[in-house]
């Protein structure tokens, strides 16, 4: 047996490591608080955990056709939370204005509003899954 990983399994690997810590970088920030993906336990982040040790484990092993599965998986479990926290924060900031129309302090809702972001972690998630799709892509060298 070889004694150095071939480009595909670093490939694989580097996309489950990077999915797995993606899972516990800020997402979203609310004042005086961000939120990861995993949230305490809760939600799907703990899926895409368990998806990027899944990958991990077929990757060293040799099994890539799991990683089909895996990565696909989390990527639309990555996407739907992502539209869904989007839709969510502009429904809220509407809701606001809407419901504040003539309050004298309707600037202050609206700021408070506008400081619930999404923030960086989205960027590994994103990354971390399509490497593990590379991965299979890629031939064996």
């Amino acid at each position: 047996m070889n004694a150095t990983m071939s480009n595909k399994k670093i490939v694989g690997l580097a996309g489950s490591i990077c999915l797995a810590l993606g899972t516990f970088a800020p997402i979203i920030s609310v004042p005086f608080s961000t939120l990861n993906y995993v949230n305490n336990g809760s939600g799907d982040g703990m899926f895409v955990l368990f998806l990027a040790a899944v990958s991990a484990i077929a990757i060293l092993i040799s099994s890539y056709r799991f990683l089909w599965f895996t990565g696909i998986t989390s990527l639309a479990l990555i996407a739907m939370t992502f539209f869904s926290l989007s839709s969510k924060i502009s429904s809220i900031q509407e809701r606001v204005r809407a419901d504040l129309a003539g309050n004298p302090f309707r600037g202050i809702g609206i700021l408070m509003t506008h400081t619930v972001q999404l923030q960086w972690g989205w960027l590994p998630l994103v990354v971390g899954g399509v490497l593990i799709i590379v991965c299979i892509l890629m031939n064996e060298t």
